[in-house]
C-alpha cells in the first residue's frame, strides 16, 4: 500500500521521430514536435529516445466501521485528486447501516453506497451501524421539510434521516427568485436559526426542522418600520383632511 500524499512519476518512452533526428550519443538531437516535457534516454545501440514525464500525487481515503463488528467497508486506498471513487458499507449479520460521517462527525450521506470525488487531501469516512439486537436504536431521527415547495428548496432533500446523537449536519435553504428565506423552525415552531445555511447538532430522539420561505411584501415589519409607516399614514390623513376642509 502506498502512503498518503506520495508523488509518482511515470515515463512514456518512444524513439524520436517526427520533427527530429537521432544520430547517436555524440550527434545532434532536435526536439520532436509537440513534446513539451521530456527527457532523453540512450539505448545500448546509441539511438536517442525521449520520455514524457508524467507526475501525479496520490491521496489516501481511510474508511472505518463503527462498531467494528457492525459491518465492512470497501474502497479504502490511494487515489488521484478528481478521481471518482465508489464507496460501499456492508452491514454484518444482525446490524443495519445508519449513515456515513466524516472525521469531524459531520453527516455525509445516508446511502450505504455512493460515489465520491477525491479532493486534494487525505480523507477519512466512517460507516455507522446499529445493532438490531439492542432494545433501543443508537441513532436518532431528523425530519427535514419546508413550508412551501414552490417557494424554495433545501439540502439535504426533504425526508427522514438517521443520525447519531451529537452528530452534526449542514442544512441549506435556497429561496426561489422573488422569494425570501425567513428562518428555520423546530417541530414546535420555535426559531432555530435565521441563517439559510447553518450547522445543526442532533439531539436524542426525534428532531424536526422546517425551512420557511415567504413573499417579501408579506413579511412582518419590525417595530421601527411599523412606527414610521404609521406616522407617514397619519400625516397623509391630516394633509388630506385639511384639503377637504
Amino acid at each position: 500500500m502506498t502512503g498518503p500524499g506520495i508523488i509518482h512519476s511515470q515515463a512514456q518512452q518512444g524513439v524520436v521521430s517526427t520533427g527530429g533526428e537521432a544520430t547517436g550519443a555524440g550527434g545532434s538531437v532536435q526536439r520532436s514536435t509537440g513534446l513539451t516535457d521530456f527527457r532523453y534516454y540512450f539505448s545500448q545501440d546509441g539511438s536517442v529516445q525521449y520520455g514524457i514525464q508524467q507526475s501525479y500525487q496520490l491521496f489516501y481515503l481511510s474508511l472505518f466501521a463503527t462498531p467494528a463488528a457492525g459491518g465492512s467497508v470497501e474502497a479504502e486506498g490511494n487515489y488521484i485528486a478528481g478521481q471518482e471513487v465508489s464507496l460501499s458499507a456492508i452491514p454484518g449479520e444482525g446490524y443495519e447501516f445508519i449513515n456515513w460521517s466524516d472525521e469531524d462527525n459531520f453527516f455525509v450521506i445516508g446511502e450505504a453506497s455512493f460515489d465520491y470525488i477525491m479532493p486534494t487531501q487525505n480523507v477519512a469516512f466512517t460507516a455507522n451501524f446499529n445493532d438490531l439486537n439492542d432494545e433501543l436504536p443508537v441513532y436518532s431521527t431528523l425530519f427535514i421539510t419546508l413550508n412551501n415547495h414552490h417557494l424554495g428548496s433545501i439540502l439535504p432533500a426533504e425526508g427522514f434521516y438517521k443520525l447519531m446523537p451529537g452528530q452534526q449536519i449542514t442544512l441549506t435553504a435556497t429561496p426561489m427568485e422573488g422569494v425570501i428565506f425567513i428562518n428555520w423552525t423546530d417541530g414546535e415552531g420555535n426559531v432555530v436559526s435565521k441563517d439559510p445555511a447553518f450547522v445543526y447538532t442532533l439531539s436524542k430522539g426525534s428532531n424536526t426542522l422546517r425551512a420557511n420561505f415567504g413573499n417579501p411584501m408579506a413579511v412582518p415589519l419590525n417595530g421601527y418600520a411599523a412606527i414610521l409607516l404609521m406616522i407617514l399614514a397619519m400625516g397623509l390623513i391630516i394633509i388630506h383632511g385639511n384639503k377637504i376642509a
